[in-house]
């Protein structure tokens, strides 16, 4: 992948901005029963060329990957909600 942009801030929210924008959260593909295919090729085929919905691990894995083609330094991190 050839990346046609510099990593500044100016960049980064950008890319941020449009992705809110652009790729839906869907949390219930979990609960359809189907996997949930994590490498990269799927990533893309599914968010981007199908222009589908994805959950949190789907949409950071794929968004992480991008920012790093850029040049982007990423450290990913695991969180979860806690209620109460």
């Amino acid at each position: 992948m050839r990346a046609h942009a510099s990593p500044t801030l100016a960049v980064l929210s950008a890319l941020h901005a449009l992705h809110r924008w652009r790729c839906r959260s869907r949390t219930s593909i979990r609960c359809w029963g189907r996997p949930v295919l994590l490498d990269l090729a799927s990533l893309q085929a599914k968010l981007v060329g199908q222009r589908r919905g994805g959950y949190c691990f789907e949409q950071n894995a794929l968004f992480r990957a991008a920012l790093q083609a850029l040049g982007f330094a990423v450290t990913g991190l695991g969180a979860r909600v806690r209620w109460g």
